[in-house]
């Protein structure tokens, strides 16, 4: 009995080490400690990251040297070149250090081309404490708009590859040229809105911010108010959603629509913040 029980506890170890080193060679997740920052005032470190079932989280010690508070600004988010078109802020209390998360997610449209691990992460980090009277509220600086590149799986500029473009089946390319490319790819209900979102993935090949807004939007054949706006940084891609409404007054159902007509501007804004159309293109979608 006690030599079937020792065969047993000799199995159960045998599968505990081999899950465990399943799970480490599994894990695509290699870089670990990364300095993003340090100075001798704060640190922006990059800890690791973390998967969980709705998104893969990027863990961040900021560590905050100094007798006022701090603010550490993530700005212009991209993964594997994906703009997200947002930034996150999190504020460190003075002479202090937390861990602070940032989550990934991924939209169901370039899950097929996004790819299965998050292999670039570029923002722009930007760190800085207030201080206000009843009169004013100033900013200071300690760091401004530093570009910031981490490929957590342990790629490099040379090696790190975009990923390819997607294709939709019921899609149509709009816009493919060296600089920009825009394509329709499906189009989504949404009971809140009351109307349809019409999803399209957009690339920016240049090296400088675009941003692209629709004009003269006709619905079968009716005027209707544009509500897109995208804008995307240098060298990345989105999805971005143009949104029509159920329109009683302008029999307008999203369930019906024949024929969208619109015209695509892309602009970029020089030093002076003066708008320069770089592009002007008429756009159809028949169903």
């Amino acid at each position: 009995m006690t030599s079937l029980k020792r065969l047993f506890s000799l199995i159960l170890v045998f599968i505990c080490i081999f899950s465990i080193s399943c799970s480490k060679s599994d894990n695509k997740y290699v870089l670990n400690n990364h300095i993003v920052h340090t100075d001798s005032q704060c640190d922006v470190i990059f800890l690791r990251c973390e998967n969980d079932t709705l998104s893969t989280n990027l863990v961040f010690k900021l560590a905050n040297r100094t007798n006022n508070d701090l603010t550490f600004s993530f700005d212009n988010l991209s993964y594997n070149l994906f703009s997200t078109s947002f930034g996150v802020e999190k504020t460190i209390s003075k002479n202090s250090e937390e861990e602070y998360e940032i989550p990934v997610f991924v939209d169901e449209l370039l899950i097929s081309t996004f790819g299965d691990t998050v292999d670039l992460v570029k923002f722009t980090l930007s760190i800085y404490s207030t201080s206000s009277d009843d009169d004013n509220f100033e900013s200071t600086w300690l760091l401004e708009g530093k570009n910031v590149s981490i490929y957590p799986t342990g790629l490099d500029k040379n090696t790190f590859v975009a990923p390819k473009r997607p294709t939709y089946i019921d899609g149509k390319l709009l816009i493919d040229t060296k600089e920009y490319c825009l394509y329709y790819a499906t189009n989504i209900y949404d009971d809140v809105f009351d109307g349809n979102f019409y999803q399209f993935y957009i690339e920016n090949n240049t090296n400088e911010e675009i941003y692209l807004r629709v004009n003269e939007l006709k619905v079968d054949g009716k005027d209707c108010e544009p509500q897109f706006g995208a804008t995307l940084e240098k060298g990345t891609r989105s999805i971005d959603s143009l949104l029509i409404f159920n329109d009683e007054a302008l029999s307008i159902d999203v369930n019906n629509i024949k024929k969208i007509e619109f015209t695509i501007e892309i602009v970029t804004f020089n030093d002076d913040g003066d708008e320069i159309s770089k592009l002007i293109k008429d756009c159809v979608l028949d169903f």
